[in-house]
């Protein structure tokens, strides 16, 4: 039997202290890259993003251009932030 000297706690953490912040708004983008050898534009990167991680992706691109995954990025923090700024 495993014994912990911390209570077990069901639902969400809560903030251990001042400062401390639990997010309800939570978001995620995952990116696979990868090399396609032989091609002109041999960069490969398969984004999925979501804003919201309990409506699960709501996105999914394969872009072969760095400038273009980093304005998915981009676009998507700005996102989040519109979304942080909106009340519940």
């Amino acid at each position: 039997m495993c014994i912990s000297k911390y209570p077990k706690r069901l639902g969400r953490p809560k903030p251990t202290s001042p400062g401390s912040v639990i997010a309800d708004h939570v978001g995620i983008t995952i990116i696979r890259a990868w090399i396609e050898d032989g091609s002109s534009e041999p960069l490969r990167a398969h984004i999925r993003i979501t804003n919201d991680v309990s409506a699960g992706f709501e996105r999914t691109l394969t872009l072969s251009q760095p400038e273009a995954v980093c304005s998915t990025v981009q676009e998507w923090l700005a996102d989040m932030l519109r979304g942080a700024e909106q009340p519940d």
